[in-house]
Parts: structure tokens; C-alpha cells; sequence
């Protein structure tokens, strides 16, 4: 995929259009994502295959991540204040400083962090 189109799908993350992520995503399941230090604050990522990204540093503040795979993502030091969490699948995903205050409040007897 060369650079141009990339950089369209990720920006279809920024609107919300998660359905073409996600199809590119099973089309190319182990293709790199790196959004380190991407602005996603309150975006609509409902449902979103975020499995093994690269998400150090990203703003996720306020983000809709409900139903979202982190399976094996990189959150370090990501920002996810007040984005709502629910159903959330991040096993064998990196959160060392990672601000975690939805976490914790919303899954605080399933949370196990790898790091």
C-alpha cells in the first residue's frame, strides 16, 4: 500500500469510517498501524481492529472505543481520559504510563497489563 493510501484509511479513523478500516485490516491482518502521537480525541472508533497498533503517545481522550480490539497494541503513554472503554478487547497490550483512568473504572477486575 503506498503512502497516499494509507494515509487515507487513517484518516478514515479520524471521521469514524471504521467499516473500511476494518475491511483493510482483514485483507492485510498483519500489516503495520502505526498511529503513535495521532489525535483521535472524542473520534468514533466503535468496533475498531486496533490489534497490535502502534498507538504510543495517541490522544484517545473522549474517543468511543466500545467494542474496539487492542489485542496486543502499543498504548504507552497514550491518553485515554474519559474515552469509553466497554467491551474492550486488550490482552497482551502495552499500557506503561499510559493514563488509564476509564480502565480501571470500567473493567478494574479484568485489566491485566503487560509491559
Amino acid at each position: 500500500m503506498d503512502a497516499t493510501a494509507l494515509e487515507a484509511l487513517l484518516a478514515s479513523l479520524e471521521t469514524g469510517e471504521i467499516r473500511e478500516f476494518n475491511a483493510w485490516r482483514q485483507t492485510f491482518p498483519h500489516a503495520a498501524v502505526n498511529l503513535s502521537k495521532t489525535n483521535l480525541k472524542d473520534a468514533d472508533l466503535r468496533g475498531a481492529n486496533l490489534a497490535g497498533a502502534d498507538l504510543r503517545w495517541a490522544n484517545l481522550e473522549g474517543a468511543d472505543l466500545r467494542e474496539a480490539t487492542l489485542a496486543g497494541a502499543n498504548l504507552k503513554e497514550a491518553n485515554t481520559k474519559g474515552a469509553n472503554l466497554t467491551g474492550v478487547s486488550y490482552a497482551y497490550a502495552t499500557m506503561s504510563r499510559a493514563q488509564l483512568d476509564s480502565i480501571e473504572e470500567q473493567n478494574r477486575t479484568t485489566v491485566y497489563l503487560i509491559d
